[in-house]
């Protein structure tokens, strides 16, 4: 039964019919049940990928070493040709071509990782799984992989030119001895740092990117159960296909307890805000 005031204007205002409510409520039960069933699925992915890509990660940083380590041996040769600035030339020059060959070295590992979230984000917004992996997500595999390689190189190179700046007024010895410490260092931590975060990156901006094919335009942060307070924060936060979760230097407040708020140096769309992040995105 309706008031006769709106049945003579034609029924406007009218409340929903029987039932809609109830089966509006029960669509949005069906639907965090299958992102619920989807997150925990990626993330056993995550976690199984996570030691493939570290293994591949470990034979790119291998190379990276062993290439410094012959340029630190030419350097504690012969006393008469000892310098700094051939060093620094060559550790330019082997980067320069590290970037592309680091990004082929992954690319099979990324492209074979995609394939394996494009369905559980199918799962996730309702649809049935694809026969081949979605046409977007290929290219966009791809082109990460190219970027990583280009990311590795990077932070290779700045790490080692910048212990150069910091020694080289102490001498040849003072340089050749904190390079080798640092290549120690990589040797025991660097791959699976690597590991760590593009297992997030990719999982998080992999389904950024079937989102948007499939038409949602929100999507939601979600941190686990063990987050740090920053991420925490983070969590439930909604931000729209083309915009930040954080944009760079904003500030994400970790509350009591923490130094201050976290300030990124780069625009944050998806998880990772930080290096250990385990944090993921979904539509929401």
């Amino acid at each position: 039964m309706i008031p006769a005031d709106q049945v003579v204007d034609g029924g406007a205002g009218a409340p929903p019919a029987p039932g809609a409510a109830g089966r509006s409520a029960r669509a949005l039960e069906q639907r965090r049940a299958r992102q619920t069933r989807s997150l925990r699925l990626r993330r056993r992915i995550r976690a199984a990928q996570r030691p493939i890509i570290e293994d591949r990660a470990a034979a790119i940083v291998k190379r990276e070493i062993g290439a410094i380590e012959k340029e630190l041996k030419d350097l504690a040769g012969d006393r008469s040709k000892r310098a700094v600035a051939p060093l620094r030339r060559a550790i330019e020059d082997f980067y320069d071509g590290h970037a592309g060959w680091a990004g082929q070295r992954m690319q099979p590992v990324i492209v074979a990782y995609a394939g394996l979230i494009d369905p559980a984000v199918a799962q996730e917004l309702g649809n049935d799984p694809p026969d081949e992996m979605t046409p977007e997500l290929e290219k966009f595999a791809v082109e990460y992989s190219k970027h990583f390689g280009r990311r590795e190189a990077s932070e290779g190179k700045l790490q080692l030119l910048a212990l150069i700046d910091e020694l080289e007024a102490e001498g040849d010895e003072a340089v050749a001895e904190a390079l080798q410490q640092r290549l120690d260092e990589w040797g025991e931590k660097r791959a699976g740092k690597i590991a760590g975060i593009e297992s997030v990156r990719f999982m998080s901006a992999a389904a950024k990117v079937l989102y948007v094919a499939a038409g949602v335009t929100v999507l939601r942060w979600v941190a686990n159960a063990a987050a740090c307070p920053f991420c925490s924060s983070m969590d439930g936060k909604t931000a729209g296909v083309e915009q930040n979760f954080v944009n760079a230097g904003q500030g994400v407040d970790g509350g009591e307890g923490t130094d201050g708020p976290m300030k990124p140096s780069d625009n944050i769309g998806h998880p990772p805000l930080h290096d250990s992040c385990e944090c993921d995105l979904v539509a929401d």
